[in-house]
């Protein structure tokens, strides 16, 4: 999964820091969604800065941005690309973070071809 959002995982649930809490409240976000219908295992949550004009993002995003790459493994069975699209649309975000993009509205956005800031790829 890559995401335009920051879901970094900072194990920060409160306290003075707020970008870490608001960070992590991000990340605890993607699991609980990804947890509607499976139980998942986090690999790796990476920041990345780079292009992203192939990655599948929403074509409003253009050029040189921050993303992150989130792997992660299914204890059991099999969740289809399809349902996490579905699950995710509209999943309120906190923006303001280390993201490099404008959202109009802040959520997950799984469908609009210009403003997708969420993409699955299934690893084999």
């Amino acid at each position: 999964m890559r995401t335009l959002i920051d879901i970094t995982e900072t194990g920060q649930h409160r306290g003075p820091d707020k970008l870490a809490a608001d960070q992590q409240a991000n990340f605890n976000s993607l699991i609980q969604v990804i947890g509607l219908r499976a139980n998942p295992t986090p690999l790796v949550c990476n920041p990345v800065r780079g292009p992203i004009t192939k990655l599948g993002f929403g074509s409003n995003y253009k050029g040189e941005n921050s993303y992150w790459e989130f792997d992660f493994e299914i204890e059991y069975g099999e969740t289809q690309i399809e349902t996490l699209i579905e699950d995710f649309q509209m999943v309120p975000v906190i923006t303001g973070l280390k993201e490099t993009i404008q959202l109009e509205i802040p959520v997950f956005e799984t469908k609009c071809s210009k403003k997708r800031n969420i993409v699955f790829e299934k690893i084999d």
